[in-house]
């Protein structure tokens, strides 16, 4: 796992770049709202709630800022420009990178099957846990800042304390995301939009 820039650019017509970051909090609410296979679809389907919502939790402002946003410009157009970056924020929020050498089964990935909501609750306890931080920083964090963070801490125990070097990339629980969900997403993300308006 390596640290990468978190935050997607996001821009709407003439009005001012937007910066989504997928904070854990955001991955969190929107998890919640919809589940992750819903988002997809959303995008996928060009549902606005789905778009505003997104928008409104990485930018941290309101759908109703949002909306303004889009006001007096040609839907079509709009929807166009927001989809990919749309999908890229949705991946970062999951803690997946969509890489094209990446199988779409998850062939290889061994562990215990976790949902979403499980896995973003493992990466929250990680970071007050593990490494101590306070729950607005933990909220504020994205999934493979706390991976990344985690990672670099079990490297340094085990540089104190002794240790193989094989564990180094696992994660605490071992869990892997539901395989067959994790399929269809990146499946959906491949195909593209649909953008029915």
């Amino acid at each position: 796992m390596r640290l990468v820039v978190d935050d997607i650019a996001l821009e709407v017509g003439t009005a001012p770049t937007l910066r989504l970051r997928p904070s854990l909090r955001a991955a969190f609410h929107l998890e919640k709202k919809y589940g992750f296979q819903r988002l997809f679809l959303g995008l996928q389907e060009a549902h606005l709630e789905v778009i505003t919502d997104m928008i409104a939790e990485g930018a941290s402002t309101t759908p109703k800022q949002v909306m303004a946003l889009f006001h007096r410009r040609p839907l079509a157009a709009l929807l166009s420009t927001v989809i990919e970056p749309l999908v890229a924020f949705l991946f970062k929020l999951a803690g997946l990178e969509p890489h094209p050498e990446h199988d779409a089964d998850g062939d290889g990935v061994e562990g215990k099957r976790v949902s979403f909501a499980e896995h973003h609750s493992n990466l929250y306890a990680i970071a007050t846990g593990w490494l101590g931080w306070s729950p607005s920083e933990a909220w504020a964090a994205t999934p493979n800042e706390i991976m990344v963070a985690y990672q670099g801490r079990a490297d340094m125990l085990r540089a104190i304390f002794g240790g193989t070097n094989e564990s180094a990339t696992d994660k605490p629980d071992e869990a892997r995301l539901d395989r067959d969900g994790l399929a269809r997403l990146k499946r959906m993300a491949a195909k593209g939009p649909s953008h029915a308006v």
